[in-house]
Protein backbone atom coordinates (compact mmCIF):
# COMPACT_ATOMS: atom_id res chain seq x y z
CA UNK A 1 0.00 0.00 0.00
CA UNK A 2 1.41 3.39 -1.02
CA UNK A 3 1.00 5.97 1.73
CA UNK A 4 2.98 8.79 0.13
CA UNK A 5 2.74 9.66 -3.53
CA UNK A 6 6.02 9.50 -5.45
CA UNK A 7 6.76 12.51 -7.65
CA UNK A 8 8.91 11.95 -10.70
CA UNK A 9 10.03 14.82 -12.89
CA UNK A 10 11.09 12.90 -16.00
CA UNK A 11 8.23 14.23 -18.11
CA UNK A 12 8.74 17.85 -17.05
CA UNK A 13 10.86 20.29 -19.07
CA UNK A 14 11.44 22.47 -16.01
CA UNK A 15 10.17 22.42 -12.44
CA UNK A 16 9.77 25.25 -9.98
CA UNK A 17 11.77 25.03 -6.77
CA UNK A 18 11.40 27.38 -3.85
CA UNK A 19 12.82 28.11 -0.41
CA UNK A 20 13.04 30.95 2.08
CA UNK A 21 16.14 32.94 2.88
CA UNK A 22 16.64 35.50 5.66
CA UNK A 23 18.27 38.91 5.24
CA UNK A 24 19.34 41.19 8.09
CA UNK A 25 16.91 44.00 8.96
CA UNK A 26 19.62 46.59 8.32
CA UNK A 27 20.21 45.47 4.73
CA UNK A 28 19.27 47.72 1.80
CA UNK A 29 16.19 45.80 0.72
CA UNK A 30 15.73 46.66 -3.01
CA UNK A 31 19.47 46.18 -3.64
CA UNK A 32 19.53 42.91 -1.66
CA UNK A 33 16.56 41.46 -3.57
CA UNK A 34 18.19 42.34 -6.90
CA UNK A 35 21.53 40.82 -5.85
CA UNK A 36 19.72 37.60 -4.89
CA UNK A 37 17.83 37.49 -8.19
CA UNK A 38 21.02 38.11 -10.18
CA UNK A 39 22.83 35.38 -8.22
CA UNK A 40 20.06 32.88 -8.99
CA UNK A 41 19.92 33.75 -12.67
CA UNK A 42 23.72 33.61 -12.89
CA UNK A 43 23.81 30.08 -11.50
CA UNK A 44 24.16 27.26 -14.05
CA UNK A 45 21.23 25.27 -12.58
CA UNK A 46 18.67 28.08 -13.02
CA UNK A 47 16.35 28.10 -16.05
CA UNK A 48 13.61 30.45 -17.35
CA UNK A 49 15.25 33.47 -15.76
CA UNK A 50 12.33 35.78 -16.54
CA UNK A 51 10.23 33.68 -14.12
CA UNK A 52 12.65 33.92 -11.17
CA UNK A 53 10.90 35.58 -8.21
CA UNK A 54 12.40 37.05 -5.04
CA UNK A 55 9.73 38.46 -2.71
CA UNK A 56 9.54 39.49 0.91
CA UNK A 57 7.52 36.83 2.70
CA UNK A 58 7.46 38.10 6.28
CA UNK A 59 9.29 39.92 9.02
CA UNK A 60 10.88 37.14 11.06
CA UNK A 61 12.54 37.00 14.46
CA UNK A 62 16.08 37.32 13.14
CA UNK A 63 15.51 39.17 9.87
CA UNK A 64 13.37 39.66 6.80
CA UNK A 65 12.37 36.34 5.27
CA UNK A 66 12.48 36.27 1.49
CA UNK A 67 10.63 33.68 -0.58
CA UNK A 68 12.58 32.57 -3.64
CA UNK A 69 11.19 30.79 -6.72
CA UNK A 70 13.37 29.56 -9.55
CA UNK A 71 13.11 27.00 -12.30
CA UNK A 72 15.34 23.98 -12.71
CA UNK A 73 15.86 21.32 -15.41
CA UNK A 74 15.09 17.94 -13.80
CA UNK A 75 16.77 16.13 -16.68
CA UNK A 76 20.14 17.67 -15.80
CA UNK A 77 20.97 14.64 -13.65
CA UNK A 78 21.03 16.78 -10.52
CA UNK A 79 18.67 16.23 -7.59
CA UNK A 80 16.37 19.16 -6.77
CA UNK A 81 17.95 19.37 -3.29
CA UNK A 82 21.39 19.73 -4.89
CA UNK A 83 20.08 22.45 -7.21
CA UNK A 84 18.73 24.35 -4.18
CA UNK A 85 22.10 23.98 -2.49
CA UNK A 86 23.93 25.41 -5.52
CA UNK A 87 21.53 28.36 -5.63
CA UNK A 88 21.97 28.97 -1.90
CA UNK A 89 25.77 28.91 -2.32
CA UNK A 90 25.50 31.48 -5.13
CA UNK A 91 23.25 33.71 -3.01
CA UNK A 92 25.56 33.45 0.00
CA UNK A 93 28.60 34.40 -2.09
CA UNK A 94 26.85 37.30 -3.83
CA UNK A 95 25.52 38.79 -0.58
CA UNK A 96 28.90 38.31 1.13
CA UNK A 97 30.68 39.99 -1.81
CA UNK A 98 28.35 43.00 -1.44
CA UNK A 99 28.74 43.19 2.36
CA UNK A 100 25.12 42.22 3.03
CA UNK A 101 24.67 40.37 6.31
CA UNK A 102 22.88 37.04 6.60
CA UNK A 103 21.59 36.90 10.18
CA UNK A 104 21.85 33.91 12.43
CA UNK A 105 19.01 32.94 14.78
CA UNK A 106 19.45 34.31 18.26
CA UNK A 107 17.36 35.17 21.29
CA UNK A 108 17.65 37.80 23.96
CA UNK A 109 16.99 36.90 27.57
CA UNK A 110 15.75 39.54 29.98
CA UNK A 111 16.09 38.88 33.68
CA UNK A 112 13.55 40.26 36.12
CA UNK A 113 15.61 41.35 39.13
CA UNK A 114 12.53 41.08 41.36
CA UNK A 115 11.96 37.39 40.60
CA UNK A 116 12.79 35.72 43.92
CA UNK A 117 12.93 32.21 42.39
CA UNK A 118 15.44 33.33 39.79
CA UNK A 119 17.62 35.11 42.35
CA UNK A 120 17.63 32.02 44.58
CA UNK A 121 18.61 29.81 41.65
CA UNK A 122 21.42 32.18 40.65
CA UNK A 123 22.76 32.29 44.19
CA UNK A 124 22.61 28.49 44.43
CA UNK A 125 24.51 28.09 41.17
CA UNK A 126 27.14 30.67 42.15
CA UNK A 127 27.78 28.87 45.48
CA UNK A 128 28.48 25.60 43.63
CA UNK A 129 30.77 27.23 41.07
Amino acid sequence: MITKPVKTYDAEEVIRLDFTFTIHYGSPMPESLQIIKDAINGCEVSREHQSTKVNIQKFGKSGIEVLIYFYFDPKSGMLPQTAKGKIQEAIFKALHDHGIVIPYPHSSITVDHNDKNLIGTALYISKEG
